[in-house]
């Protein structure tokens, strides 16, 4: 949950391009494990919220990515 809010905050205040620089910087977290899996699996470990850090999502975004 707390994961959830820190990322909400910085979408409330960020420009209009932030959620897709967020959604780049987890798939690219995500990438190995994606690659790997089928397209159903893929499905599920979205599904299932997968440990992502968003610390390290919201750095890669500050870097622009």
């Amino acid at each position: 949950m707390d994961k959830i809010l820190r990322l909400f905050d910085h979408l409330l205040v960020g420009p209009p391009s932030l959620p897709l620089y967020v959604g780049i910087a987890i798939l690219r977290q995500l990438r190995g494990t994606l690659l790997a899996a089928g397209f159903n699996e893929s499905i599920m470990i979205f599904s299932d919220t997968p440990d992502v850090d968003i610390s390290a999502c919201l750095a890669q975004v500050r870097l622009g990515i």
